[in-house]
């Protein structure tokens, strides 16, 4: 027999005795828990923990259009943006036709700077592959 610690909310504990398969899968389940979380803090938290220490990445605030594409007024560009997501396009209007910044944007839409520059990034990519 083995025996497991309980925790509640408001600081009292509770010790419980449980079989050795019971505590098998307790334990089992904590690993699983540990690993989950520590995978979710990689892929989300660090962000808002850098966004809220003030650390967030540096990003290129202003984007033109002429720097990006040269001077493609043509056929190409226009069919490669086609092929772009709604909110895609939407995102290169606001950034090269009215003029609007990165930071503008995020703020706008109450997202952070970088992802912002994570979507025009990915953007960008698809484009050249069309182009």
């Amino acid at each position: 027999m083995e025996t497991i610690t309980y925790k509640f909310a408001d600081g009292t504990t509770r010790v419980v005795e449980v079989s050795d398969e019971i505590y098998a899968l307790c334990e089992e389940m904590e690993i699983e828990e540990k690993s989950s979380d520590r995978r979710e803090t990689r892929r989300h938290v660090s962000m808002e923990s850098l966004v809220e220490m003030n650390l967030e990445p540096t990003v290129i605030d202003e984007y033109f259009k002429e720097d990006i594409f040269g001077n493609m007024e043509n056929e190409d560009l226009q069919q490669a943006i086609s092929q772009l997501l709604p909110t895609q396009k939407d995102l290169i209007r606001r950034v090269f036709y009215e003029g609007y910044s990165v930071t503008e944007i995020a703020k706008n839409d109450g997202i952070a700077v970088c992802s912002v520059s994570k979507k025009l990034e990915r953007i960008y990519k698809k484009l050249k592959k069309f182009l």
